[in-house]
């Protein structure tokens, strides 16, 4: 029986899919990808991919234009509270990750490699710097901590998106925070 419309669309659908998940891990990895490693991570000819994406600075594109990708940057970017406030809620969201949350940990990954003025590298570097300033965040170069604090996601990310370790646990948001927050009561404690 041959197919209808409606399923040549829905099998079209479905490979474009297949291509943009087999493509967002290695994106996620910060490597330069290739046409042919998304099809061999897509289990497809590099044609096929060619057929539905001109390279990979299209498929690129797509990924960065997801409903998961915006979501995930409204999440960590459209915070109120205070600098503190702001800090905990970002390193708690970016802390929420899972074999299940797959997708999630990649898009994690390619958020914390961005470095402009859009990127919460800055936002984070400049709510230290608040926090600093408000006495509730501990001293030192906002970009070393900033730095810190991304070297360790880092280190859970690619545990997760290069299946090394899947039963690595991963800190709470409060241990995080004890080493950005600044310390008190210290001349009161006997060490």
């Amino acid at each position: 029986m041959p197919r209808t419309r409606e399923q040549f669309s829905e099998m079209k659908d479905e490979r474009r899919s297949a291509i943009l998940k087999a493509a967002l891990p290695l994106f996620s990895l910060g490597q330069k990808v290739t046409i042919d490693m998304i099809a061999d991570k897509a289990k497809c000819s590099h044609g096929i991919v060619y057929h539905y994406y001109r390279n990979t600075d299209q498929i690129l594109e797509k990924l960065l234009k997801s409903s998961t990708y915006v979501e995930l940057r409204q999440l960590l970017f459209n915070v109120e509270g205070s600098s503190y406030e702001k800090i905990e809620h970002i390193i708690s969201t970016l802390l929420d990750v899972s074999k299940d949350k797959f997708e999630n940990v990649c898009y994690f990954n390619m958020i914390i490699r961005e470095n402009d003025k859009t990127s919460l590298r800055f936002l984070l570097t400049k709510l230290i710097k608040d926090g600093q300033t408000a006495n509730s965040i501990i001293g030192g170069d906002p970009n070393q901590l900033v730095d810190s604090v991304f070297l360790m996601l880092k280190g859970i990310y690619l545990t997760f998106l290069l299946e090394k370790h899947p039963d690595i646990k991963v800190p709470s948001c409060e241990t995080v925070m004890q080493l950005l927050r600044k310390p008190t009561n210290f001349g009161h404690q006997i060490l």
